[in-house]
């Protein structure tokens, strides 16, 4: 999906970003039994050439809580990353 320039539009890179972060932040709480706490997600290029792939890194900190960083790369453009975002998780009780 793209948007008028043809870059990447930034409802699917939210949904992707969102997604990786939900799977490693379940991977590391071991349930998937979690709350979205918060998000932000920072665009730094457009993304014009694809394939995209998506990374996330999990962190479990004190009590429930789980922060994951992901970033979105375009590897047909030398695997430049594109899209970054930091999500917070607490597991449900």
């Amino acid at each position: 999906m793209a948007s008028p320039d043809a870059a990447l539009h930034i409802g699917p890179q939210f949904v992707v970003l969102e997604t990786a972060a939900l799977d490693a932040a379940a991977e590391a709480a071991g349930t998937i039994l979690l709350q979205g706490i918060s998000s932000h997600v920072i665009f730094m290029a457009r993304g014009k050439t694809g394939p995209f792939r998506a990374a996330a890194t999990a962190m479990t900190g004190a009590g429930s809580m789980i922060a994951v960083r992901t970033t979105l790369f375009d590897e047909g453009a030398g695997n430049k990353p594109i899209t970054v975002g930091n999500y917070q998780f607490s597991r449900n009780p």
